[in-house]
């Protein structure tokens, strides 16, 4: 079953709900989706074709990346078989173009770029359910080409998820209340491994606990490194990975954290690259709301939404040209609602739109 539940409106993303079997789901996703799926793949090829000259993924790298992924098992290798259907593509071709910045990673990249989210985390007990609120900084053509998507996969956790047009996760609840966000990071040493839209998916249809996702997150074969956020009503944790190593800080119930788009552990560093010219000015920001004094009550989305539309950081930031790196969305997540809060586009020029995980899918055991 398919339902559009709300019209493409300029201030909230497209919400679509999908139902049925893996391959059901993932041939709806295709179907519905096309038009903006082949959008999407055109302008991330004319990205490819900027940084490296090529025109698309190498051919060399389309099976390996397949098998990689279908190692792991899970939704995102279905989903990704059915859009290459569509498509006249490669199935790794689908699931590198889905995680483009690992691809970049892993075909050299060096140049700077302001793609990369920045985020503020909170412990357990310092907000009243708002695990932890960030950014999505991105190309601004992809605002045009995301939706919200509610999914419920027979044989996985029903989840809703902010993600592009060629699918997986980039940020999500899922009905057991775990919530995962990222922020990109780059490793000098990448390898052939899951792409981090992926292995969200993974950790957003598996965990049942923000524990159970730090795990999946903590242990899933990487192509190269992110930062994770996954966080439920008892825990928020911030996981720090490469391809070959992982850091996880568990906040304290009263804590705030910082990130970026730079390694925070220095060992973790030492593998990394700070590509962003902005990053350590936009962690040293958010770090002030960091301790529990930094506001005289908890936080609400007015006070964040205040924090997140500054411009002297560029947290908040715009962009006129599709190629050029904009703020396509501000997230706030909340386990006990299992609902994400989303500003579309620049912060400074919107406001808050609840998204909510049917009662439906929610009370599915």
């Amino acid at each position: 079953m398919i339902q559009k539940e709300t019209p493409f409106m300029s201030q909230t993303y497209p919400q679509l709900k999908f139902s049925g079997t893996a391959q059901e789901v993932a041939e709806q996703t295709a179907t519905q989706l096309q038009s903006s799926i082949e959008e999407l793949i055109d302008f991330r090829e004319r990205i490819l074709h900027t940084h490296f000259g090529v025109s698309s993924v190498p051919k060399a790298l389309h099976a390996p990346i397949e098998d990689a992924h279908r190692a792991c098992g899970g939704y995102s290798v279905i989903e990704a078989e059915a859009i290459a259907k569509v498509t006249g593509r490669h199935t790794g071709e689908i699931i590198a173009l889905s995680g483009l910045s690992d691809l970049m990673d892993y075909l050299g990249f060096v140049g700077e770029e302001e793609w990369g989210c920045s985020s503020l985390l909170f412990g357990p007990q310092r907000t009243d359910d708002i695990a932890f609120v960030q950014t999505w900084d991105l190309h601004r053509k992809i605002e045009d080409l995301s939706f919200v998507i509610e999914r419920d996969i027979e044989g996985y956790v029903p989840h809703l998820t902010l993600t592009t047009a060629l699918g997986h996760t980039h940020f999500g609840v899922n009905q057991h209340g775990v919530c995962i966000g990222t922020n990109n990071l780059q490793s000098t040493k990448p390898t052939i491994g899951v792409v981090f839209a992926c292995a969200l998916q993974r950790a957003l249809e598996q965990a049942t606990s923000a524990v159970h996702a730090k795990e999946i997150l903590s242990e899933i074969p990487l192509m190269s490194a992110h930062n994770y956020v996954a966080a439920d009503l008892n825990h928020t944790f911030n996981i720090e990975r490469t391809a070959h190593d992982v850091v996880v800080h568990e906040l304290s119930p009263t804590e705030g954290f910082a990130h970026a788009n730079h390694f925070v552990d220095g060992v973790l560093g030492q593998e990394g690259r700070i590509y962003s010219p902005t990053s350590k000015a936009r962690h040293a920001y958010l770090a002030q709301f960091q301790a529990p004094d930094a506001w005289s009550e908890p936080p609400g989305l007015q006070d964040l939404h205040e924090v997140f539309s500054d411009h002297e950081a560029a947290i908040c930031r715009h962009a006129e040209r599709d190629e050029e790196t904009a703020t396509c969305g501000t997230l706030a997540f909340h386990p006990a609602r299992r609902a994400i809060s989303i500003i579309k586009g620049v912060a400074c020029q919107g406001h808050w739109h609840s998204y909510t995980l049917s009662s439906l899918f929610a009370a599915k055991t």
